[in-house]
């Protein structure tokens, strides 16, 4: 998301204006609308390149608040990234125990269908998913209910 060519100039002009206190505002108005990019990458650069500019024009206090802008969007970059991949682990696991359920239905059903006594199946069960007795039996007493 490049701003147009007459923004860029008019900063560029407005830039120009002898004297740091002058430049100041102009400064602080670039901080602020990098500030409003939405992509935290974008957003992270552009105030990198803010602060290398604008370096001899600016006193110190604002660069370390835009020092502390850079921190909070990587910050607020990294918190998204491991809020996603968690929801990624999170969407896979649930993904895997359907899957799994899936599969103790078919075999329950497809059992039950050939006549195979509700021993066998609880058998199968535990041998095929590896499960213990009780949770065959309950799988058994849910899927045979449907």
């Amino acid at each position: 998301m490049n701003p147009p060519f007459w923004w860029k100039q008019t900063q560029r002009r407005r830039l120009t204006v002898k004297g740091k206190k002058e430049k100041q505002p102009v400064i602080i108005s670039a901080v602020e609308l990098a500030k409003r990019i939405a992509d935290r990458k974008q957003a992270l650069e552009a105030l990198a390149g803010i602060l290398t500019f604008s370096d001899k024009l600016i006193d110190e206090a604002y660069k370390r608040q835009i020092k502390e802008e850079m921190r909070m969007t990587q910050i607020g970059q990294m918190l998204i990234d491991e809020g996603m991949e968690k929801g990624m682990k999170k969407g896979i696991e649930k993904g895997i125990e359907k899957g799994m359920e899936k599969g103790i239905q078919a075999l329950i059903e497809d059992n039950r269908e050939d006549g195979v006594s509700e021993e066998r199946i609880i058998e199968k069960l535990q041998k095929r998913f590896s499960m213990d007795r009780g949770k065959a039996e309950s799988y058994l007493e849910r899927f045979t209910q449907k």
